[in-house]
């Protein structure tokens, strides 16, 4: 939304116009009105409820039209307002708009101890909370054009300028981007990062992925969001030799609103509403950030650094602890409208089950994902060992993984046989019925499951799709994927493509 007010003696002429909205608490509306009535007389334009609200205009659109306008969104921070349900909802709207915030801390009440911290990240504060708040007031006001001329460098005369040592925010605002792209790969399992210069793209080579480490357990939206931003934090110094990235990619394991940048539920780790795109745009003002599913971001690894090289359209499946999936027409991913487009893991194939983390029943992710690959062969070694009948699956016991499955096929052993193609004939039903409605030139199979039963698994697949799907589509080609560690870390990176239309 566009405000815009003319006439009276304390507005801003025009949306476009930079301007400072300041929030705060009512019970610190005297310090609100100091700083703001300071701004001013600097020449620094400000808006601030209930002031500037227009006659006529309901009150929460205005405040929401006016910070999606501001250049900065100044929060005057303190115990009063780390409990205002009003100031919260201003300072996530702010977040989700990514609208520089600058928290003014006026007493000593500590952003990281409330849950505005997401949202303000831990960098970037003017500390204001030592001393009255009139001492402050010189310093703040060099910070404010500071930061406003950084975003909007023609919005202020750099000649009155002057500097401000002590301003993290500016100093950090000051580096030099690096022209390479930050991607992170945040699995169920492991965090992976990777640096991509996107611009010279056949120059990548393994070596630049070189950052894993394990998830910590037990896994919450505030240890996901420090690991992944202690891993940033090493790449940019290690890396990019302290300058920012032109972009920060991030791949996460579930549902995502890509919109707003959040991690919506992932099964896998047990966590919900994890707002890493707000989360880090305030560490890193300026950067873009850019969130998606991770299957997705494979896909597009595979679009740009894989089977995209030779197929216009194609369909890529993840195996692992679940089945993830993404689809590309015409070198475009698709996304739907709910942003759900392609989740093949959860087709329906059986009208009974054990239950999906969808909380369905018969989807193809409960019969070929790599724990339920596991299960069915335990089962088999107790019916095999029950008829009188020896397996090598029974010797590992609970020990058994998937290794040991494919070792068992390799020394011939038939009850792993059975497994395989069992697993085999469900997933190539699944892929049949999605080959009947998209007809992709290629499906590419990838994931920590595929990398060891692609070469015993694919010709019961394609039996099975051959069986159930139309006759036009039933000799599509399965292929491996080329990048069957790297590829979601990579495709993170690759949102930042050139040819990658983020309209988000």
């Amino acid at each position: 939304m566009s405000i815009t007010k003319k006439n009276t003696a304390d507005s801003y002429e025009s949306a476009s116009a930079p301007y400072v909205f300041i929030s705060y608490s009512s019970k610190n509306a005297n310090v609100a009105s100091l700083i703001c009535n300071t701004l001013e007389n600097a020449e620094v334009k400000c808006w601030m409820a209930p002031r500037d609200v227009l006659s006529g205009l309901d009150y929460d659109t205005a405040l929401m039209g006016a910070i999606s306008d501001c250049s900065v969104f100044l929060l005057i921070f303190s115990e009063n307002s780390s409990k205002s349900k009003e100031v919260r909802k201003e300072v996530e709207y702010a977040a989700k708009k990514q609208v520089p915030i600058l928290p003014c801390l006026i007493d000593h009440t500590n952003p990281d101890d409330t849950s505005f911290s997401y949202h303000l990240g831990s960098q970037h504060r003017f500390d204001a909370s030592n001393g009255p708040i009139e001492t402050h007031l010189q310093r703040l006001v060099e910070q404010m054009k500071k930061l406003i001329t950084l975003i909007q460098p023609e919005s202020i005369n750099s000649k009155t300028h002057s500097s401000s040592a002590n301003s993290p925010i500016i100093g950090d605002l000051e580096h030099k981007k690096s022209g390479q792209v930050i991607g992170i790969d945040v699995g169920s399992t492991k965090i992976r990062g990777c640096v991509l210069d996107i611009e010279r793209l056949d120059s990548y080579t393994d070596s630049s992925h070189d950052y894993i480490e394990d998830v910590r357990r037990p896994a919450t939206a505030s240890s996901i969001l420090i690991q992944v931003k202690a891993m940033i934090a090493k790449i940019v110094d290690e890396k990019l030799l302290g300058n920012h990235p032109l972009g920060i990619g991030i791949a996460v394991p579930g549902q995502v609103d890509l919109r707003a940048g959040i991690l919506k539920f992932a099964p896998g780790l047990g966590v919900r509403s994890v707002p890493f795109r707000t989360y880090f745009a305030n560490l890193y003002p300026g950067v873009p950030i850019r969130v998606d599913n991770d299957a997705r971001c494979a896909t597009r690894c595979e679009l740009h650094l894989g089977v995209g090289r030779e197929f216009d359209s194609f369909v890529c499946i993840f195996v692992g602890t679940g089945v993830g999936s993404g689809t590309v027409i015409n070198r475009h991913v698709l996304f739907g409208h709910n942003y759900c487009a392609g989740e093949i893991g959860h087709i329906k194939i059986s009208s009974n089950g054990p239950p999906c983390t969808c909380g369905q029943i018969g989807c193809l992710e409960t019969f070929v994902k790599g724990p339920a690959i596991l299960d069915l062969a335990r089962a088999k070694a107790i019916e095999w060992e029950s008829r009188g009948l020896l397996t090598l699956l029974q010797k590992q016991g609970e020990l058994l993984d998937t290794r040991g499955i494919v070792a068992a096929m390799d020394e011939g052993d038939e009850a792993a046989k059975e497994v395989i193609e069992e697993v085999a004939a469900k997933f190539g039903m699944g892929i049949a019925s999605y080959l009947n409605i998209v007809n992709p030139a290629a499906v590419a199979l990838g994931g920590g499951v595929m990398s060891g039963f692609f070469l015993h698994m694919v010709d019961g697949i394609t039996r099975a799709m051959q069986k159930n799907a139309l006759a036009e589509v039933a000799n599509t080609p399965l292929i491996q994927s080329q990048h069957m560690d790297d590829g979601a870390a990579l495709g993170a990176a690759l949102l930042f493509h050139a040819n990658e239309d983020w309209r988000f």
